[in-house]
């Protein structure tokens, strides 16, 4: 694991230096938040140096004391190179000539740890890399030893990697590497043209941006071409672009198109650069834009269903055995950390099954968990979508009851609304189980968390039988429960409970369900369900009852959690505005106006939501309040927004 404490950094500009202290582990994030990894008895301090000289610079690493002599041989420094700019390129190691390879290949071997390791791609002293190609060519010397290494043979994300370890008794100099870039006198970044990947609507504003090196001055003319049925090209705009200034490393130029309003294919050609071609005409958005997502993103990513597409199956019924109540005091590596909690707060007990659970929900973005934010506010968006739009798009066939959807098979059911109710699905089964909403369900391992296989050999499916292991276990002895604790030490904190997990649950691969004493948490589930609520009356009365029924109750049950935090002051905004929107209610609409303090400190957050139910409230002051913010966040946002050239800043508006 990697935890580098980063202490400060000194900067001094007469010697063109930098230094930064750092240690391992880094004890301000450890075992904190989202970093809950169980070290190595480790301890150690250095200084990285980077200081420039000529065309040259130099990384040196400084060690307090030496390495201990059992870690002689498994402590490196690293440095990463980008592998999408570098397959296809060569290497010169000390003479000898590699290619970086699309794909990782081996040999690897055994360490001493008893873990495969690959064959470095070289070793040696002095590294080329891509000589070939004089805008990539680098030079690296070392003092001791490199190793060039494709990470992505260990990691499927990893980059190629220069490593050298740390010298046995090293500590002063012990890594000294000197960098040496290949510079090209006089070079600047050829010009890029930013266009809409959609194209334009006739009557919308259409802007080209132009990005050039922040040191280039000549400004040459910009041509809107459109394209003939035969091929030819007509120029309909040729003119300079309006300079807009520097932004982050470059500077850009607009070309305001706006006024060509005639439908047809265009390119837009600055000096070199031709852009691909991009359409004008009123149908823009018909098509291929949106569309994707609803056809294929959100179906692909359903949980507990077999999603096909014709010849391919994107992945089978999955996770057909959730899930077993969470353990306690356990920190987990992607955040569900409930050491504070004393109890599972439902009846079920630790790793007990717990029924339900398996139907609906999406998988995360990058991963198989179901977060409750996550269904909630998916569940928020397409209901909201289709509420404004009236989308009612078919597409995808959803059989819920055979766990079984086909992709570009219409069904007669709008798509929106049976993603909205598959969403509900997960969030009403928490409900139906516990009175409550789980935090959410995932793999108990980490070896399962980066699977990147089909869905459905995340588990197996079958549901994990806590006593048959419990009499399994009883009758091993305890020497192998000795062996077989090592297995999950990367999940369950040995300080707390990994012994008793891991001997009861050796073959453990069902996925775990945590819950929450949040607040927020429990509330942002239940606005999501009063929007749903509204969309699925007249396609499910019975579900859309039930929805609504879970809402209120979560507020009543919620709603007298402390507003200071920004968290849950937003969660009781938006569960507000669903109920006033789908009751009308006098209690919720008073509720709302209680909140105008609340709306102020964090109008940037979640003033959109309170704007949609101004209209239905009778409340002056509030209004004024939250006008008075409204005024004041629409200032601040337009200096932010002025601040980019696309109109979207990276800054935030508060």
């Amino acid at each position: 694991p990697q935890a580098v404490g980063l202490k400060s950094r000194v900067v001094d500009k007469e010697n063109n230096e930098i230094s930064m202290p750092c240690s391992y582990p880094d004890t301000s994030r450890m075992r904190k938040g989202f970093n809950p990894i169980i070290y190595p008895d480790l301890n150690i301090k250095y200084n990285v140096k980077v200081k420039a000289k000529g065309q040259s610079f130099t990384i040196t690493v400084d060690f307090d004391e030496p390495v201990p002599e059992e870690w002689v041989g498994r402590i490196g420094y690293n440095i990463e190179l980008f592998p999408g700019d570098l397959y296809g390129k060569t290497y010169i190691m000390d003479g000898s000539s590699g290619i970086f390879p699309r794909q990782a290949n081996g040999p690897t071997y055994w360490n001493k740890e008893k873990e495969a390791e690959a064959v470095p791609l070289a070793m040696g002293q002095t590294l080329v890399i891509a000589p070939e190609d004089q805008l990539m060519r680098m030079k690296i010397k070392s003092n001791t030893e490199m190793q060039l290494l494709d990470g992505s043979l260990k990691h499927n994300n990893g980059w190629f990697t220069v490593r050298s370890l740390v010298p046995a008794a090293a500590t002063k100099n012990a890594i000294v590497w000197e960098f040496t870039p290949n510079v090209v006198p006089g070079w600047k970044r050829k010009p890029v043209v930013h266009l809409s990947q959609v194209g334009y609507h006739p009557g919308q504003e259409k802007v080209a941006y132009i990005e050039t090196d922040k040191t280039d001055d000549s400004i040459k003319k910009a041509e809107l071409l459109k394209i003939q049925p035969d091929g030819k090209e007509k120029i309909v705009l040729n003119q300079k672009p309006a300079v807009w200034g520097q932004y982050l490393r470059y500077k850009y130029l607009t070309l305001d198109f706006s006024d060509i309003i005639e439908e047809g294919v265009y390119q837009v050609r600055y000096g070199d650069f031709l852009t691909n071609p991009f359409r004008i005409s009123k149908d823009v958005y018909k098509r291929h834009v949106w569309q994707p997502t609803l056809e294929y993103f959100i179906p692909i990513q359903m949980c507990h269903m077999r999603v096909n597409q014709k010849y391919r199956v994107w992945h089978g019924a999955c996770h057909l055995d959730d899930a077993l109540m969470m353990p306690l005091n356990v920190r987990h590596f992607d955040g569900y950390n409930n050491e504070r909690e004393t109890s599972t707060l439902t009846s079920f007990k630790p790793l007990e099954h717990v029924p339900g659970l398996n139907v609906g929900g999406w998988h995360d973005a990058g991963d198989y968990d179901l977060r409750i934010e996550s269904q909630a506010m998916t569940v928020m968006a397409l209901a909201y979508t289709y509420e404004e739009f009236g989308v009612d798009y078919d597409e995808t066939y959803v059989d819920q009851e055979n766990r079984h959807v086909e992709l570009h098979q219409p069904d007669g059911k709008p798509d929106i609304l049976q993603q909205v109710e598959h969403g509900v699905l997960t969030i009403l089964a928490g409900y139906r189980q516990f009175g409550q909403l789980y935090r959410g369900i995932i793999a108990p391992t980490l070896r399962q968390y980066v699977h990147l296989g089909d869905a459905a050999t995340h588990t197996d499916n079958k549901v994990f039988d806590n006593e048959e292991q419990r009499e399994k276990a009883a009758q091993m002895d305890e020497l192998w429960y000795k062996k077989v604790a090592n297995r999950y030490s990367n999940i369950f904190d040995p300080e707390m409970n990994l012994n008793e997990v891991q001997v009861f649950a050796p073959e453990l691969d069902d996925r775990l369900v945590f819950m929450q004493s949040n607040p927020g948490g429990q509330l942002l589930g239940a606005a999501s369900l009063a929007a749903a609520a509204r969309v699925l009356k007249d396609y499910d009365d019975a579900l859309a009852k039930e929805c609504l029924d879970v809402a209120e109750a979560l507020w009543e049950k919620n709603k007298d959690g402390e507003s200071r935090n920004r968290w849950l002051a937003g969660a009781k905004v938006s569960i507000l505005t669903e109920l006033i929107l789908t009751t009308g209610k006098d209690e919720y609409k008073q509720a709302m106006c209680q909140l105008a303090p609340v709306i102020e400190r964090g109008f940037a957050w979640f003033g959109w939501s309170v704007a949609r139910v101004m209209n239905k409230l009778d409340c002056p002051e509030f209004e004024k309040k939250v006008t008075e913010a409204a005024v004041a966040y629409k200032t601040r946002q337009d200096s932010i927004m002025q601040t980019s050239p696309f109109g979207s800043p990276l800054e935030r508006s508060e």
